[in-house]
């Protein structure tokens, strides 16, 4: 039974680790994208300042401390603030704790390249100013190592079921991210009523934020708003697409459970399973009838309800209920 528990523990470590590096990545990409985006617009930027704040779950605790939306006391909250749960100093240092708490697991490049990552973000906290060009240059250093955390997670680790583990996690937040980031931008570019090219040229930031803008235009050629939001929703080869990552969070479930497909053997297969299935018979005018931002409201929620399942199915062992993760 204690040598179960110690390995349910691995498990959900290495489930934690790979939601908190992979929100932290996708809150770097999106700071990278939206302060780029900013740059070029000399009005209205603090509607998706604020779409930001809220898309990260950072809105809240900025609001208690400051009464306007303002960009350098978004950028501190949204990356250095101590006090937001959701800053990126925050999310980095859990993944690194979450890390450290299984060491003996992961190999020696990726606890190096984990603690690394921290530290230089930690260090650039004592810096008096988010200046706008040691920001970006920030921020593109902190892609290379994230980049490199996730190569060493791919090309150093055994894949056995521990490490399916992390990729169901950070699978499982990408499919979150990415409907969060879809759902805040929509609602702010409804609001704003602008002109079909402004509006465009602002939908480009999710693409950028989703590092999806090259192959779009590959797919595409010519941009409209529909096929963005086909490609970002539906596309079943990008990677940072939410079809994709539900596709990638079910087969690592299914290598977990050594479930070969055709049926489902527990609730939490169940419920994952489903969402696959309406994501491989929907299209673009199905959600668009539905209404985006409901269909985000959808996903987010069922998604939560797939994170609470993998929870008590893994993660929450008793005397009665003892799963085997060996190899």
């Amino acid at each position: 039974m204690d040598n179960q528990i110690t390995l349910s523990r691995v498990a959900n470590s290495l489930y934690w680790m790979g939601r908190h590096s992979e929100r932290a990545e996708s809150l770097i990409r999106i700071l990278d994208a939206h302060l780029k985006l900013s740059m070029d617009l000399s009005t209205g930027t603090q509607y998706f300042w604020k779409a930001i704040l809220s898309a990260v779950g950072c809105l809240d605790s900025y609001t208690e401390k400051y009464k306007t939306i303002e960009r350098d006391n978004v950028l501190h909250t949204l990356i250095l603030d101590s006090e937001c749960s959701e800053s990126l100093l925050n999310v980095i240092w859990h993944a690194r704790e979450n890390a450290r708490s299984i060491r003996e697991r992961i190999t020696a490049e990726m606890w190096l390249d984990i603690n690394e990552l921290y530290l230089r973000i930690s260090g650039f906290s004592e810096s008096p100013k988010l200046d706008g060009d040691a920001l970006l240059e920030l921020l593109d250093d902190l892609k290379l190592r994230t980049r490199s955390f996730q190569g060493g997670w791919f090309h150093t680790m055994s894949h056995n079921k521990e490490w399916q583990f992390s990729q169901l996690g950070m699978y499982i937040e990408r499919t979150d991210q990415i409907s969060r980031i879809i759902d805040n931008f929509h609602r702010t570019l409804t609001e704003l009523k602008d002109d079909a090219s402004t509006s465009l040229f602002k939908w480009r930031a999710v693409l950028d934020s989703l590092s999806a803008t090259e192959m779009y235009q590959k797919t595409y050629g010519v941009m409209t708003v529909n096929s963005i939001l086909e490609f970002v929703f539906l596309n079943n080869e990008l990677p940072r697409s939410i079809r994709f990552s539900i596709q990638a969070a079910h087969t690592a479930l299914l290598n977990i459970t050594e479930n070969k497909g055709g049926s489902f053997q527990s609730n939490v297969e169940k419920k994952l399973g489903r969402m696959k299935a309406n994501f491989d018979f929907i299209d673009i005018k199905e959600i668009s009838q539905f209404g985006i931002e409901e269909y985000n409201e959808r996903i987010q929620s069922r998604i939560a309800e797939v994170h609470d399942l993998i929870k008590i199915t893994f993660f929450e062992l008793s005397e009665e209920k003892v799963l085997s993760y060996t190899n």
